[in-house]
């Protein structure tokens, strides 16, 4: 008996990920979980990531054949898994597993569309973030409660409010690296150096569309990025938001970009006391590519694993947005709630995702946080 299939376009933000994958009509809408395991985060810069499974191969984004791996980078991150992802700008496409059988996976946030294909029912590996990371936030999605798996699905459930007896106590610098450890560096706590940069402000606070661009070049000089903390003698913190937009979903392989606010002088790389330069080609740090989604705006991530390191723009080039799921866990957790105070009002660009109902979730947990 034949099987009927479901064709769903697949593509990244440069445009050369364009291919198609095949989906089991009957079992659709297909059954997804967000790993929050530290492959998962350090190989991507995601808090969390979910991919789902597809019928037989990759297909061309036209013709009814193989698609062509070979314009994309492949990284092994275990013996038996391999990932692919754009080596122009660095979205996370495709997952072969090799252990029995054969197996395709595809992001789902580099799909056209997942209405009707996807339902994410589930968090797995909450243990490895140490804090509950983002399933602290998501709870629920379309109304049905996320279950928090310790490991995978059916494991021990790791109940809200869970922060790990493993962690040690805040030190001086934070640390955030890729899964290969091509790309690291350290950050401190805000200094008077943080407080020179001048920012526009960002969509999470004022949302484009709507607001005046008198207002959104931050005329009063707000340094909005830092938190001062109101508890007398404790250091204050970076600013932390959460991103739906087009942007981070395509050229990251996931509807959620979760990013913290770093002034570049409080960070250096690993190794060294020289402030991270991303401008200039001879003091770069090796193995770092970068991405120019259009003028002015760069996307800096690792070309051995793909993961999503910073992102800055001309108009703000000392005031960072680093990728939170690059953190070093065990140092604060995935939150790293000692150093960031993630902004609960708003969701950058939410009225623009794709994938409505995990936006919704994110928008809803964060307001749940506000009233708390």
């Amino acid at each position: 008996m034949s099987v009927t299939v479901t064709y769903v376009k697949v593509n990244c933000h440069c445009g050369n990920g364009a291919l198609r994958v095949a989906f089991r009509t009957d079992s659709l809408p297909i059954s997804c979980t967000l790993c929050h395991c530290n492959k998962c985060r350090h190989v991507t810069g995601k808090m969390a990531f979910y991919v789902v499974p597809i019928v037989g191969k990759p297909l061309d984004s036209v013709a009814d054949h193989a698609a062509n791996l070979q314009r994309f980078t492949s990284y092994k991150p275990t013996p038996t898994e391999t990932r692919y992802f754009c080596p122009l700008c660095s979205a996370h496409l495709l997952v072969r597993y090799t252990s029995g059988p054969q197996r395709w996976a595809v992001s789902g946030g580099a799909l056209d569309r997942v209405d009707g294909i996807i339902k994410i029912d589930s968090h797995t590996f909450v243990a490895d973030t140490l804090d509950g990371g983002l399933a602290n936030i998501i709870k629920e999605i379309d109304g049905v409660k996320l279950p928090r798996y310790s490991k995978g699905v059916g494991s021990e459930l790791v109940p809200m409010g869970w922060r790990s007896e493993k962690l040690s106590s805040p030190q001086g610098e934070l640390t955030a690296y890729c899964h290969c450890g091509t790309i690291g560096f350290k950050f401190s706590r805000p200094s008077e150096l943080s407080y020179i940069p001048h920012a526009p402000y960002p969509d999470f606070i004022y949302p484009m569309d709507v607001t005046h661009l008198a207002k959104l070049r931050n005329p009063t000089d707000d340094k909005w990025w830092l938190r001062e903390s109101t508890v007398p003698g404790e250091p204050a913190k970076y600013l932390g938001a959460h991103c739906v937009c087009h942007y981070c979903r395509l050229a990251g392989g996931c509807d959620i970009q979760s990013i913290a606010f770093v002034s570049r002088a409080n960070m250096h790389e690993i190794g060294t006391n020289e402030v991270v330069d991303y401008f200039h080609e001879e003091n770069r740090q090796p193995g770092l590519k970068q991405y120019q989604s259009s003028p002015g705006r760069y996307r800096e991530y690792c070309g051995t694993c793909g993961a999503f390191v910073v992102w800055w723009h001309a108009g703000r080039p000392d005031v960072v947005d680093i990728s939170t799921g690059l953190l070093d866990q065990k140092e604060d957790g995935v939150r790293a709630e000692h150093w960031i105070e993630w902004f609960k009002n708003r969701v950058a660009f939410q009225e623009k995702a794709v994938n409505v109902s995990i936006a919704k979730g994110l928008v809803d947990g964060l307001k749940q946080e506000v009233v708390k």
